[in-house]
């Protein structure tokens, strides 16, 4: 099997298993670049390993005009399950077929490090380099078909795959109305950017609030996002 072809089937193989978008990038594309911390790039991970397969499940913007709520609150923890389960999946069947592979936690909170908030691997910077979105306002991922709708999870991969192209333009369209909409100011916008300040203590803080009232996550500034071709398939039908 050839590498193109092997990259063929991986993202068959991820689509079957309930992925809804899937992008590859090179574990090198981490390196030489300061956005993701010594510790958390691929190769830190796993030193062998040399492409990262990122792949997508989108939440319905009917589920998220709900939120916070219980309905969102249980489409969020099914969506994080099956993640990882295709990972794990995904990771079992290229093992199957001889090929090394390491699957990944779509989660993964490490202790604060000089009281700064901190995630074993950023699914977010894989998405950007696999080249399926870009990180908008509120650092979240914004893609052009579903906006910031969607959770992520990746598996590391021994054999180098071509790689996907990372977008150059921004589907952050900077209109604000995460920051306007943040039910506790903890997005800052920046004059000129398309990606504000996030206060992720602010954040997790109201994260806390919510989990202590079984309504977390917030996800406020998800479904007031307007970007996305998921947003007008809803807007056709509530004219």
């Amino acid at each position: 099997m050839t590498d193109t072809s092997l990259k063929e089937a991986v993202t068959r193989k991820a689509m079957e298993l309930g992925a809804g978008v899937v992008g590859f990038a090179p574990a090198g594309r981490w390196l030489g670049r300061d956005e993701a911390p010594e510790g958390s790039r691929p190769t830190d991970i796993w030193p062998e390993a040399r492409t990262v397969v990122t792949f997508g499940i989108p939440i319905s913007p009917a589920v998220l005009r709900t939120a916070p709520s219980i309905i969102y609150r249980e489409t969020y923890n099914t969506a994080n399950r099956l993640l990882d389960e295709i990972s794990l999946r995904l990771t079992g069947w290229l093992m199957a077929a001889g090929r090394p592979a390491m699957n990944l936690p779509c989660g993964g909170q490490l202790p604060p490090e000089q009281g700064r908030l901190r995630s074993l691997f950023s699914q977010v910077l894989a998405a950007q380099y696999a080249g399926i979105g870009r990180p908008g306002m509120t650092h979240t991922l914004v893609t052009r078909r579903w906006g910031p709708r969607v959770r992520f999870n990746s598996v590391l991969l021994a054999d180098e795959l071509p790689p996907d192209a990372e977008l150059t333009e921004e589907p952050c369209i900077g209109c604000k109305l995460c920051a306007k909409h943040c039910p506790v100011g903890a997005v800052t916008t920046v004059p000129g950017q398309t990606i504000g300040e996030l206060n992720k203590e602010l954040c997790s803080a109201e994260q806390k609030r919510l989990a202590d009232n079984d309504c977390r996550p917030c996800g406020i500034c998800l479904k007031v996002c307007p970007v996305g071709d998921d947003i007008k398939m809803f807007q056709k039908i509530s004219k």
